[in-house]
């Protein structure tokens, strides 16, 4: 980070402070919160996992089941596969809602049984992919 070389006082004695109008303040809290934003989709895809589930996604025209996003992952651990969809939820919609507390519905493997809904990306997902040119 570059160190200016200036300080506040010199730059008010030289009248170059403006003071900010609210249309100015506005566009700062609209560009802080762009920022706040990617940030956050940064330490999303942080995760090789995420971006493993993202993508495997990605393609497909219709839902796909947890088995087979499983399947279409490098993910063995249902635990860590539930845990990951969970963070991503804003990027990808799924599961029948009938999970218990663990995670599971039932399965013999602990597995989430989505009966047939699927996995899929939410257009907030395809828009992150897009913007990233993954998808």
């Amino acid at each position: 980070m570059a160190i200016p070389t200036w300080t506040w006082a010199e730059r008010a004695q030289e009248g170059s402070l403006a003071v900010v109008g609210a249309d100015e303040q506005t566009d700062d809290r609209e560009t802080a919160a762009d920022l706040s934003r990617t940030a956050d989709e940064f330490e999303l895809l942080a995760s090789p996992i995420r971006l493993e589930i993202l993508l495997a996604l990605a393609d497909r025209e219709t839902p796909l089941r947890y088995i087979d996003l499983r399947a279409a992952t490098s993910i063995d651990d249902n635990g860590k596969l539930n845990y990951h969809l969970r963070r991503l939820e804003p990027y990808v919609s799924g599961g029948d809602g009938n999970d218990d507390e663990n995670g599971s519905s039932g399965n013999d493997d602990g597995a989430r049984d989505d009966g047939g809904a699927g996995y899929e990306l939410t257009p907030r997902g395809r828009r992150l992919l897009d913007r990233l040119s993954l998808s």
